[in-house]
This record gives structure tokens, sequence and C-alpha cells, in this order.
């Protein structure tokens, strides 16, 4: 019974209409209130953004049904900073709704941290890093040094907000100074 839904409705948030948008999240909600109730599941994992999973979080508490969110640096971090009134609306949802979840699952300690700083408890996340085959990236550095070489890596999306573009120029003047 661990299934995996998808429907056409749930768009990805990357770039979607605001109706997409308003479509996929009215869906969602629809889903936790009828399919969940009729299954009779216990638990859900809530992956969406930030403010789609307040609304399960808030809604598996009137409802019954455990929520177990899953959080991501850049979705957990831009509410908590951001300054415009978007942000901040998400903040407040964050506030009220992150402490009922059951559970949290994120990607690192800095989130784990993130969430602490505003009433989550510590007991109920578990942070869960991103799979990478360690093995296969060493084996691949072996390929690649050459004595005395320097070797960088940088993990992240890329987007403009990750600042990649910076890194490229910081890498260029860094070859400079250390030409290996």
């Amino acid at each position: 019974r661990h299934i995996v839904f998808r429907k056409k409705v749930v768009h990805s948030s990357s770039n979607p209409s605001r109706l997409a948008l308003l479509i996929s999240y009215t869906y969602q909600l629809y889903w936790v209130v009828i399919h969940a109730k009729k299954n009779n599941y216990t638990a859900i994992l809530a992956n969406a953004e930030v403010f789609q999973n307040s609304l399960i979080i808030l809604l598996g508490k009137i409802i019954g049904i455990e929520i177990i969110e899953m959080g991501f640096a850049e979705e957990i971090t831009v509410p908590i900073y951001g300054r415009d009134i978007k942000s901040r609306i998400k903040k407040i949802f964050m506030q009220w709704a992150y402490p009922l979840a059951r559970g949290h699952i994120v990607v690192c300690d800095f989130c784990k941290d993130l969430l602490i700083s505003f009433g989550v408890s510590e007991k109920t996340i578990d942070v869960i890093p991103p799979a990478f085959n360690r093995h296969k990236m060493i084996k691949r550095q072996k390929n690649l040094r050459i004595k005395g070489s320097q070797n960088i890596i940088s993990v992240g999306r890329l987007v403009q907000r990750k600042g990649f573009i910076e890194l490229v120029d910081v890498v260029k003047n860094l070859k400079e100074k250390f030409p290996k």
C-alpha cells in the first residue's frame, strides 16, 4: 500500500502559472481529505513547498492524520529570511503549522537548526542527506587527480541564487594563483 500518486494536476513548483499552482494545491488538499480518510492512512509524507506543507499539516491535524513534512534548505530559508510579503506569509504559516507535524525529514543540519529556531521540537526532526555514491566520487577523484593539483567540488542546483556564476569567477582567479 505504499504508492506514489502522480497526477497531471499536480505541477512542479519550479515555474507554474498561478492557476496551475492553485489547481495543484487544491487537488492535494482534496486528496488528503477524501483519499487518505477513505483508505484509512495513518500518515502522509508531505513533500511540497512550505506553504502547501503547512496547509497539509493543518488539514491533517483537523482530520486526524499524522503528517511527516520534508524540507529542503532553500524552501525553508527563503520564507524565514525573505522580506517580501509572500515570504512573510509563508513564515507565519510555517511557525503555526510546522510544530504540529508528527515529524520532519530534512536534508542537512542547517535545515534542522532553522526548524528548531522557530519552535519545532528537535525530537521530531530527522536529517537524511541526499544520496550520492561516495565510492564513485572517490574513484572519479583519483582518476582526475594530477600530482599537486587542487580539486574543488560544489554541490547545489544551478540557479542564480546559489551563486555558481560567482563560483566560476572565483575558480578563474584561483587558477591564476594555483595553475594545477
